[in-house]
């Protein structure tokens, strides 16, 4: 990079393996913004493709990119920016899922890592489909995911759901997670772990968006029964 031609010094602070405590770090947030007013578009590039890929491929670190975002840009840039990669990622992975993947396959990883989930996940999506409420228990997995995003985003095509169904739940269902991790980026001096952005309070918080996202569910299936 040029910006590296014209400061060496910054060769050992920038890297592809940052961990939280290196963004901590006043001299690494100072050069992950110095690189981004150096050559804006290029580091926004670069910065997309790394989420668009760990996205795809399911690779950890959401939380930490989400951080540098909010690190880097103002919070009503980085925010949109971040849901909409997420949901362009997750989309990919879905399709990427679908095309290359089979049943056989993804049962036999989830059997492995998440034993019996992925029959319990069928039964409950099979239920509310039956039900007309889906799209709500998708916005539920989503705001407080009892089960990883990866594994929803990998299931999704052998569970029928709908591609723009599929993206809307991300979209939608991961704002309050992308917001608050964006938001930690831009005071990342006061938190000492990850884990402070997740405390009592904003899972608490979680929870209820999550119960608020099965009460459409709940009230049309009892008005359905009162029908019949």
């Amino acid at each position: 990079m040029r910006l590296l031609d014209r400061r060496p010094d910054l060769a050992g602070t920038l890297s592809w393996n940052l961990s939280f405590e290196d963004i901590q770090r006043g001299d690494v947030s100072a050069a992950l913004r110095l690189a981004m007013a150096e050559d804006f578009n290029l580091s926004l590039a670069c910065f997309s493709c790394v989420f668009f890929i760990k996205q795809t491929f399911a690779i950890p670190g959401s939380a930490l990119l989400n951080i540098i975002a909010g690190v880097l840009l103002p919070i009503h840039i980085a925010f949109p920016l971040v849901c909409t990669l997420t949901t362009c990622g997750a989309s990919s992975c879905y399709f990427l899922s679908s095309t290359l993947g089979s049943h056989e396959g993804l049962l036999s990883v989830t059997d492995y890592f998440l034993p019996g989930k992925l029959d319990m996940l069928q039964r409950r999506i099979d239920t509310a489909r039956d039900e007309g409420r889906l799209f709500y228990v998708l916005l539920f997995l989503r705001i407080f995911p009892f089960m990883p995003n990866w594994f929803l985003n990998m299931s999704s095509p052998y569970l029928n759901i709908p591609p723009l169904q599929f993206a809307a739940a991300v979209f939608l269902g991961l704002m309050p997670y992308n917001f608050v991790t964006v938001k930690a980026g831009s005071m990342i001096s006061t938190l000492q772990s990850v884990r402070d952005v997740f405390d009592l309070q904003t899972i608490l918080g979680f929870l209820v968006l999550a119960g608020l996202m099965l009460v459409p569910g709940i009230v049309k299936r009892r008005v359905a029964a009162k029908t019949d």
